[in-house]
């Protein structure tokens, strides 16, 4: 059996073929959901070792046993302005506090 996990429309296990790549397992899957991070797609073989799925190896051979995850994509944020702005000001007044505590103390001295 060959297991595929994550971000595809139907995970699951599926029968171990011979010969079937990645690419074919993820199509079996339903292929990737909306959300998947194409690039970060990885197979652990039944022997320990991982190895990721890259652009140039999409046809990455798969044994039996072998696990398939595929992750999602990380929530961006998006870009608040107010927020932005709220701390450039923090940073400028608490750089100016330092420069006067400073300016103060050498004029002691």
């Amino acid at each position: 059996i060959v297991t595929v996990i994550g971000a595809v429309n139907t995970p699951g296990v599926y029968q171990y073929i011979k010969g079937q790549s990645v690419k074919d397992y993820i199509d079996l899957a339903g292929g990737y959901s909306k959300n998947a991070d194409r690039l970060n797609t990885f197979v652990r073989h039944a022997n320990g070792s991982s190895e990721k799925v890259s652009l140039f190896n999409k046809n990455l051979r798969v044994f039996d046993s072998s696990n398939i995850e595929v992750l999602d994509k990380g929530v961006v944020e998006p870009f608040s302005m107010t927020t932005y702005v709220s701390s450039l000001t923090e940073i400028y007044s608490d750089l100016l506090q330092a420069i006067a505590v400073i300016s103060i103390l050498s004029q002691q001295n």
